[in-house]
């Protein structure tokens, strides 16, 4: 059976989180522990997210590592600027 809510999206448990981020169960769990990943939570024993929850938290992972990266060296596509 699967869980949606209208704004939310799908309700992921821990499989489809590994698949989706392509992190290790361990990864997960442990950024869970420590609250890096705080789209996550616990219902019952079974860690889950809600599908927009952990696309709005990828997004953000993607635009912090751009801002980190040197500016002007390369485009998104890969190819030189200048």
């Amino acid at each position: 059976m699967t869980i949606t809510r209208k704004d939310r999206g799908e309700l992921l448990y821990l499989p489809d989180i590994m698949e989706i981020t392509g992190m290790p169960e361990g990864t997960i769990r442990s950024r869970y522990h420590s609250g890096t990943m705080p789209c996550l939570w616990k219902l019952g024993r079974r860690l889950v997210a809600w599908e927009r929850d952990l696309e709005e938290w990828l997004e953000a992972q993607r635009a912090a590592t751009t801002k980190t990266r040197a500016s002007g060296t390369q485009n998104p596509e890969g190819e030189e600027t200048g």
